[in-house]
């Protein structure tokens, strides 16, 4: 998609710091496309088989910066693929609309997007990478560390009748892991008509976003939106927060 400046418009809650690569990618692109526009080759092919190119360029960077976001922990798996597969549809339309020849409709850049570029991509060899990546950042996620008391062994008391030099040792059960709870983030609550992502509204409440899933899934909070564009209403986690006593009990 792209916004009223006709620039490529980002996916919700996609990561700043991992734009300037996408912009890099998209720029040079848009030069090789126009590079080639300008030969004669080009009134022969149309713009719907010079498209593809530069299309898959972008998406290859952006599905790149995308592994990124779930490596470091800003981006679930389940976000991450369908981020993916989004944003491949906006750089086909982007390009659609940016450089197609004579006047179009939304219904004609649709199937270009879904019924032109998608299928061919998929068949291509930078869509297989671009899933083992995927794969290899669930595999690198960064999980939050618990931690945990190692098993010792301790000796017991010596029993009367033995002889001073013997000693029974008996190994004593590991400690129950011990669970580290985090205070509730206020500050981010702070503007009761604003809605959180969910890494945001987890650190809101001061539980895990995997907690914050579980409540989802059981109702007990209601977000806005679907996948990557999942977003949680300040007023709904203020009102969690007072019900479960999060702030004083820490508790999830």
């Amino acid at each position: 998609m792209s916004d009223a400046k006709g620039r490529l418009e980002y996916l919700r809650h996609f990561p700043e710091h991992l734009q300037p690569s996408v912009d890099a990618a998209l720029h040079e692109a848009e030069g090789e496309f126009l590079d080639l526009r300008n030969q004669s080759e080009y009134l022969h092919g149309g713009e719907r088989t010079f498209l593809f190119a530069p299309i898959l360029k972008v998406f290859v960077v952006y599905a790149e910066q995308i592994a990124r976001a779930e490596e470091e922990g800003l981006w679930t798996g389940e976000e991450a693929r369908e981020g993916v597969e989004q944003c491949l549809i906006d750089i086909a339309k982007y390009f659609y609309r940016k450089y197609r020849k004579g006047p179009y409709d939304d219904r004609s850049c649709s199937d270009f997007a879904y019924s032109d570029i998608t299928p061919r991509v998929r068949l291509s060899k930078e869509y297989r990478k671009v899933q083992d990546r995927l794969r290899e950042a669930a595999r690198s996620r960064v999980r939050p560390l618990r931690t945990a008391v190692a098993p010792t062994t301790v000796a017991s008391p010596e029993p009367q009748a033995a002889s001073q030099s013997e000693h029974i040792l008996t190994s004593v059960a590991p400690e129950k892991k011990l669970r580290q709870f985090k205070e509730p983030n206020h500050d981010l609550l702070k503007n009761q008509d604003a809605t959180l992502n969910r890494k945001n509204a987890a650190d809101a409440l001061g539980v895990t976003a995997r907690t914050l899933d579980r409540w989802v899934k059981d109702t007990v909070l209601t977000p806005v939106g679907h996948g990557a564009r999942k977003r949680f209403k300040t007023k709904d986690l203020l009102r969690l927060l007072k019900e479960k006593n999060l702030g004083q009990s820490g508790q999830e």
